[in-house]
């Protein structure tokens, strides 16, 4: 019999290796992929129709449905663009156009803006801009703005957040920074007391609850009102009948004084030798002082089921940032402000977990609260009398601060609230405040480098993500429409 053959085994064929996926979008890349495809006559270079600060149109944007104010239904619009700008631009002069002349336009221009402000930061202050001209889409109760926005930063918002992370688990700064700086307030420090007046009545009807020591309660909040002079309650009957009443009142006064502070270099002077010989320090940045329109938003927010006034909550009236290479140097900042300062108050990113972190949008840097004291260069008390008698120094401080929060009174508002105060321009000071240094709760804030650049891309998003809903948003940038 013949013997069967055995059939030659076939080769095992290799399955061929799947290649690692890579990150469609590189981490070095800040732009996140976003890319600019203007058509050739449109370069930003050499662009023949223009939009706001000579930034040129789109070439193309989606079909937008928005609410037409004219007529009944919506309105699409898509092309190439050119309707929008001319229609930011018509916006641009409110006393003409105080609203949009062409809503569906002049949204589409600013969703465009939006996406690209981190590639070329010219469109943000397009988008700052013209958000602060949307009086005519709040004025129609259209909530459409506040989700537009929301939604064409989504996918942008999602891949910072998710670079962040990475950054933060690679470089195990939960352990290195979290726990490093854990630091508890005294607690002498951090409680005070709290007066207990309905601001909606008279100062007669509350004058009996200003006397009385059983309405005093004892709370942890941190606020301004045990280092703050002004917000002694002796002052309530006259501070209340300066314009806008007691509440707002406080909040031309912190405006005012922070806005001195700044310009003369006083709070930035305390802060110079921070991270010197040791070098932890890369740069310091002295923030803009909170304006009248943020200490609003914020009291409608934050603030709203608090005591009152709102104004004695605002505890970051002015605030400077510090910024450090890497984890080392940050902690080492920290502890040279620790030995400089009196803290009132910390908030730790780098310590939260992981939900917390994820709320904050994987941003990480440090707020602290100090109790800052107002120096003369030689280390004497700097008081309210002195700034007052600094006469150039105090009339630029009254010009800028009306300037820069024009929407919420002019030159003549903040002129009388000095005047009641300070005793300004021949007026009665509030008594015994002349003589007491300038003290109040301040605000420190420490990046590390990666961090402060990933925030600066963001800003604007942030801007967006944090406002509670579009009146908010559009109070946040009031002060934009001349900038």
């Amino acid at each position: 019999k013949a013997e069967a053959k055995e059939e030659p085994k076939a080769e095992a064929k290799e399955e061929p290796k799947a290649e690692p996926q890579k990150d469609p979008i590189a981490d070095d890349d800040p732009s996140l992929g976003v890319k600019f495809d203007f058509e050739p006559e449109h370069q930003p270079t050499e662009a023949k129709v223009l939009g706001p600060i000579n930034l040129p149109y789109p070439p193309s944007l989606p079909p937008l449905e928005l609410p037409n104010f004219k007529k009944t239904g919506t309105v699409k619009f898509e092309g190439d663009g050119l309707t929008a700008v001319k229609a930011a631009q018509e916006a641009w002069n409110y006393d003409k156009y105080p609203g949009w002349k062409d809503d569906a336009g002049a949204v589409a221009y600013l969703l465009f803006a939006m996406r690209y402000a981190h590639v070329d930061r010219r469109y943000k202050t397009v988008a700052l801009r013209l958000i602060a001209r949307m009086a005519n889409v709040y004025a129609n109760n259209w909530e459409g703005p506040h989700e537009h926005l929301l939604k064409s930063i989504e996918d942008l918002s999602q891949i910072t957040a998710q670079r962040m992370a990475k950054y933060f688990n690679e470089n195990n700064l939960g352990e290195t920074v979290g726990k490093a700086l854990k630091y508890e307030v005294p607690q002498d420090m951090l409680t005070f007391q709290y007066q207990k007046f309905d601001l909606s009545k008279s100062w007669q009807e509350n004058s009996s609850t200003l006397v009385s020591e059983e309405m005093f309660t004892q709370t942890g909040m941190l606020a301004q009102r045990p280092h703050f002079a002004v917000f002694n309650n002796d002052y309530f009957k006259t501070l209340s009948q300066v314009k806008d009443g007691y509440g707002r009142t406080l909040d031309y006064v912190i405006v005012l004084i922070c806005t001195y502070l700044q310009d003369t270099g006083l709070y930035e002077m305390q802060m110079k030798e921070i991270g010197e010989k040791s070098g932890a320090a890369v740069a310091k940045k002295m923030a803009p002082p909170k304006t009248i329109a943020r200490m609003v938003s914020k009291d409608n927010s934050d603030n709203k089921e608090k005591p009152k006034p709102c104004a004695m909550h605002h505890k970051d009236p002015i605030r400077i940032g510090i910024e450090s290479k890497n984890a080392a140097d940050t902690v080492q900042v920290f502890n040279e402000v620790k030995e400089k300062f009196k803290i009132l108050g910390v908030k730790n990113n780098y310590a939260l977990d992981e939900a917390g972190r994820e709320e904050g949008g994987h941003l990480m840097q440090v707020l602290i609260n100090i109790l800052f004291e107002a120096e003369h260069p030689d280390g004497k008390p700097f008081t309210y009398g002195d700034m007052v008698a600094d006469k150039d120094g105090f009339e630029k401080a009254l010009d800028r601060a009306a300037k820069v929060n024009k929407e919420w009174g002019g030159r003549d508002t903040y002129e009388k609230v000095a005047k009641v105060c300070f005793g300004y321009n021949g007026g009665s000071p509030l008594p015994d405040l002349m003589d007491k240094q300038i003290t109040l709760v301040a605000e420190i804030q420490l990046h590390m480098s990666y961090y402060l650049t990933q925030r600066k891309n963001t800003h604007l998003w942030f801007k967006v993500q944090r406002a509670k809903d579009a009146i908010a948003l559009h109070n946040d940038c009031k002060g934009y429409k001349e900038k």
